[in-house]
């Protein structure tokens, strides 16, 4: 079944005064005759935007497209009929989890899913996370290149400021490998939030709606899954 998504420009006028525009912005939209007024919530949502009067959209097109999770859009949506019981295999080896770690904070965590593949980006910072709603979430970063993509410092505090429970990354490693310091990792850990590397399998969890567990057993490596 085809997804679609809207890309338009945007003028937003605010109660209090000032304004703001936004172009090429992109929004997950329930079908392709989806109303302007529906996309003008959508953009709203996406960014949390508070004290927001007009909105204008201009140049709107609807384009066929994996969608990457807008709150309130149909990702979140379609979870309301009625919970699923499909099962995700993500296993991977190695986890960063700190010692004595609570299972509370890794264990049936609301998931996020952030995809990155086609975004151009290497280093995962504050702007490729800051539409995303992460607070007491396991947030899984699908880069589609395990050699290549990284967590960025401000990216990590993004994060721990935003209330995130777990950072999952399909990368081997969440830091960037040239980076002797691992900022991502020394900050995330300290800050009490899980990480999980080399997840498998991201392509198949939804945007948003699914269930992450990742426990990490005796024996060597985590075992993890998410429940859609």
């Amino acid at each position: 079944m085809p997804t679609y998504r809207a890309r338009f420009d945007a003028t937003v006028t605010f109660t209090n005064g000032g304004g703001l525009q936004a172009q090429g912005f992109l929004v997950d939209v329930g079908s392709a005759d989806v109303t302007t007024a529906r996309i003008g919530e959508l953009f709203l949502a996406s960014l949390g935007l508070l004290m927001a009067g007009e909105v204008q959209l201009s140049n709107v097109e609807i384009v066929e497209a994996a969608h990457k999770g807008t709150r309130g859009g149909p990702a979140a949506e379609s979870m309301t009929g009625g919970e699923r019981a499909t099962y995700i295999e993500l296993s991977q080896e190695g986890a960063g989890n700190p010692p004595g770690f609570s299972l509370e904070r890794t264990v049936d965590l609301p998931a996020v899913v952030v995809r990155l593949e086609d975004s151009g980006r290497l280093g995962i910072d504050a702007a490729a996370l800051a539409t995303y709603d992460v607070r007491g979430k396991a947030v899984l970063l699908q880069t589609g290149d395990e050699q290549s993509h990284f967590l960025t410092r401000d990216g990590a505090e993004w994060l721990i400021d935003h209330g995130a429970l777990l950072v999952g990354i399909d990368a081997a490693t969440i830091d960037d490998p040239a980076d002797a310091t691992r900022p991502a990792h020394t900050l995330l850990v300290g800050a009490g939030i899980a990480i999980v590397e080399r997840l498998t399998n991201l392509a198949e969890v939804p945007p948003t709606g699914a269930q992450f567990t990742a426990i990490a057993p005796r024996a060597e490596g985590t075992f993890a899954y998410a429940k859609v």
